[in-house]
């Protein structure tokens, strides 16, 4: 399992909105961005970002920028 190096990214569960979901690692974030409805450039790179990662062909940092840059955009992300 691919986990992120520093501290998990809080999002708003799909399921239960009232939820937070810690992501921390890329299989995480991919199970989180199945769940999200809207299909962005964001959330293509972030899926692709952190399949590649799985695969070390990027860093599992970059994968986490993305998957956080695409929460954002999404409206989803939570505040630390």
């Amino acid at each position: 399992m691919k986990h992120f190096q520093t501290a998990p990214v809080p999002v708003r569960s799909m399921e239960n909105s009232g939820l937070t979901v810690e992501v921390s690692s890329c299989e995480a974030a991919i199970d989180e961005l199945d769940s999200w409805p809207k299909h962005t450039a964001k959330w293509r790179l972030a899926y692709q970002r952190c399949y590649e990662a799985i695969e070390d062909r990027v860093t599992v940092d970059e994968a986490k920028k993305t998957f956080e840059a695409a929460a954002k955009e999404a409206g989803v992300l939570r505040n630390r």
